[in-house]
């Protein structure tokens, strides 16, 4: 069975599984760290204007958790497409595990940030 932080394959790239329903699953795309420095660059610039600070809470492209999870270090678990993306499907699972910091960040930041309500109902009580 499927949980909240387990990795898994779809198009032969990576996702870590937030939650589902009978329609959707959620899911936190993995980057790779030229794209996570790509986005943590455009969110630096941001953050250096004050007119649009606020787009660091507000626009999806900025709801992501930079990973500390071995394996993924240095990597962003891009969170603001989760459940956006319409056919994926689970198609292998990895043998990773994210570790429990990573996890409360993930969680920390769909609860905060511009995602799908749905998805912020369905991991508010999980216990990580």
């Amino acid at each position: 069975m499927i949980k909240f932080g387990d990795v898994f394959i779809f198009n032969e790239e990576e996702y870590i599984f937030l939650a589902r329903t009978s329609s959707v699953i959620y899911s936190a795309k993995i980057l790779g760290i030229e794209k996570t420095k790509e986005v943590e660059r455009e969110a630096g610039k941001i953050s250096k204007n004050p007119q649009k600070q606020h787009l660091l809470k507000e626009n999806i492209l900025y709801c992501y958790v930079v990973l500390t999870t071995k394996e993924f270090k240095d990597q962003a678990a891009h969170c603001g497409m989760a459940g956006r993306q319409p056919g994926i499907e689970i198609e292998s699972l990895e043998r990773i595990v994210i570790c429990k910091e990573d996890l409360k960040a993930i969680k920390e930041e769909i609860i905060k940030g511009p995602v799908n309500e749905e998805l912020k109902r369905r991991i508010k009580d999980i216990d990580v």
